[in-house]
């Protein structure tokens, strides 16, 4: 590998760590509605799926499928921030040709180029799709396992949607189709109302409602600073063990 290559995998490397860090864990919810709307305020809108999936990190019920829904979303929303990020980048093209499924990459590129209104609401329900297959589904599927029986579902009565109730087995095809009609509706209607629900959602710090971006920056340098501190205790303890054996 040349220079320029392994400098280019290693900032792949590092844009997948913080997308990881961003996500966090299936618990780590407010992180992920705040990484969400990250994504759909650096689009300027051009990307309202992540203000829907923002949306259902925020109204997602406690139960046995809704914690196999925060698996699936706490990968989703790391594949998504690594992926546009990726695509955003001159100099990962080639790291994202071969790193990133081909649906979402040229769906992301879609979201960066616009190229017409009508080719960005196209992306936008590409995604959806590869998101309801790849990531969601398989995350319930999972989840569900022998003890689950018709009668678990993961709702989002919250949101005040219509039939946007995932009865067990949860496919790729229910979690599609509540995903494109939340876009449809929001096409149709706006966002504003979208927005400020998510803004202003009792759950969220209040330093995201005065400042979502301000809120996302700090937390993107905390967990950066975590993660180097993290690793440098991990080095000193390798060195710490080197000096030991040689001793």
């Amino acid at each position: 590998m040349d220079l320029i290559a392994s400098y280019q995998a290693g900032l792949a490397d590092e844009v997948a760590n913080d997308a990881r860090d961003l996500a966090g864990a299936p618990g780590d919810r407010l992180r992920r509605v705040a990484t969400y709307f990250h994504l759909y305020q650096h689009s300027q809108g051009r990307f309202p799926l992540a203000l829907v999936l923002a949306q259902l990190a925020l109204w997602a019920p406690k139960s046995k499928l809704a914690r196999g829904w925060e698996e699936g979303d706490a990968k989703l929303c790391a594949s998504l921030l690594a992926g546009y990020r990726m695509t955003a980048m001159k100099a990962l093209e080639g790291e994202a040709e071969r790193r990133l499924d081909g649906t979402l990459r040229e769906a992301l590129e879609r979201i960066h180029r616009v190229v017409d209104p009508g080719s960005v609401v196209r992306a936008n329900g590409a995604i959806a799709c590869w998101a309801a297959s790849r990531r969601l589904a398989p995350a319930l599927a999972e989840k569900r396992g022998d003890a689950a029986t018709k009668s678990e579902w993961v709702g989002f009565s919250g949101l005040g949607w219509r039939s946007v109730k995932l009865e067990a087995p949860a496919g790729a095809g229910a979690i599609e189709a509540m995903l494109l009609e939340a876009l449809s509706r929001g096409a149709a209607k706006g966002w504003a109302k979208a927005e400020r629900a998510v803004i202003f959602h009792k759950a969220m710090p209040k330093d995201f409602a005065a400042n979502p971006a301000r809120h996302f920056f700090d937390l993107q340098q905390k967990l950066a600073e975590q993660r180097r501190r993290t690793e440098r205790q991990r080095l000193d303890h390798e060195f710490g063990e080197t000096v030991r054996l040689v001793a």
